[in-house]
């Protein structure tokens, strides 16, 4: 009976020193580390200064103007504008996207702004000398658009675009 009422103290102290703990933890609120929804969606860099190149490997393609690159990490691709999922270009614009650069490696270029409300990076995209921006929007299957004026290919792009939308090319112009 003695073994019996000093297991019992040993339980009770154990179960008092936890109820305490945890009074304790909802007094004193223990800050937890914020998710991304969580943080300022005023992000303004990564670290990263215009101009400076990154290479990354693709991992899988969101759509005509957004993919993923090895780590996890979201890249927005500058100077373009793709159309939303079931609009009339989006998922030619994403295979082309998937086509030109799925599984590879490629080289990004950081733009006047280094990241967008979402956390993405925001870069132009080269596969070799090619710019896929310019790619995209010669081919009719995305828009150019240059939210942060300033860009260095944005004057081109646009250039690219007229002459498309001149000549009917592509899914974007062709009606």
């Amino acid at each position: 009976m003695k073994d019996f009422f000093h297991i019992s103290k040993i339980t009770f102290t154990v179960f008092f020193v936890a109820v305490v703990l945890v009074g304790l933890t909802g007094i004193y609120k223990i800050p937890k580390e914020k998710s991304v929804k969580q943080q300022d969606t005023n992000l303004e860099s990564s670290g990263a200064k215009e101009g400076a190149i990154e290479m990354a490997q693709v991992e899988r393609i969101i759509d005509g103007d957004t993919f993923v690159i090895k780590g996890g990490q979201s890249v927005r691709v500058l100077g373009i504008d793709a159309d939303e999922k079931d609009s009339l270009c989006y998922e030619v614009a994403k295979l082309r996207l998937e086509d030109a650069i799925g599984n590879q490696v490629v080289t990004l270029e950081v733009g006047p702004k280094d990241l967008d409300v979402y956390g993405r990076l925001l870069r132009y995209v080269f596969v070799g000398d090619e710019n896929i921006s310019a790619t995209l929007v010669r081919e009719g299957l995305v828009v150019a658009e240059a939210p942060y004026e300033g860009g260095r290919y944005d004057q081109e792009i646009a250039k690219i675009e007229n002459y498309a939308k001149t000549n009917k090319i592509g899914c974007k112009w062709a009606n």
